[in-house]
């Protein structure tokens, strides 16, 4: 082969590889994490307002959103479990309100 051809392939190859790894790392940032970024949106209105009554909103936006209030309980104490342990106390303070007891089982 001729360098000229040799350079117009390696050219080629090399914006070849570039664009691909462009088009991965677009890739990439373009899927959502809704997941965490809920998550988060959990942990920040904690710390702007850290009380019993705004866990009790959150547990309601979610169950509008279509979870049971279990499932609002366990994603909210995972968030924070996770991303911002500090607000632990807010979120034991809440099951202490309104957590239902349970009765032991008879042996």
């Amino acid at each position: 082969m001729r360098a000229r051809k040799v350079r117009r392939l390696a050219a080629c190859a090399l914006s070849g590889a570039v664009l691909a790894a462009c088009g991965l790392a677009w890739a990439q940032e373009s899927k959502a994490d809704p997941v965490g970024e809920a998550a988060a949106a959990v942990c920040s209105s904690l710390d702007r307002d850290p009380t019993v009554a705004n866990v009790s909103r959150m547990v309601t936006v979610l169950v509008e959103q279509g979870l049971t209030p279990s499932q609002a309980g366990l994603f909210i104490a995972g968030s924070i479990s996770e991303l911002c342990t500090r607000n632990a106390p807010v979120w034991e303070a809440f099951v202490d309100r309104y957590a239902v007891a349970v009765p032991k089982a008879v042996a």
